[in-house]
């Protein structure tokens, strides 16, 4: 099965069901918080909005990260440009 075409098939059956002014929360022990970005963001689908943070970190192999990611997404407008905003 191709995960990457599974992936764009679930995240536009969201987008297709939720109303211009909603709000998709996502919450995943199996992505990180990039991942579920790559999956949702984009023309089209959603941009995203926020992330909730606070969960449980570990390091493993020098890198910090989370038992669970938890990503805020709206819907995307293509009237707006959308900015990427780094930490």
């Amino acid at each position: 099965m191709n995960a990457e075409l599974f992936n764009r098939e679930y995240a536009e059956a969201i987008r297709f069901r939720l109303k211009s002014d909603g709000i998709f929360i996502i919450t995943s022990c199996n992505c990180t918080t990039y991942e579920l970005d790559q999956i949702f963001e984009g023309p089209g689908l959603f941009k995203k909005k926020d992330e909730i943070k606070g969960y449980k970190k570990f390091t493993y192999g020098g890198v910090v990260g989370q038992n669970v990611s938890t990503n805020i997404y709206e819907p995307w407008d293509d009237s707006q440009q959308h900015v990427v905003e780094t930490d």
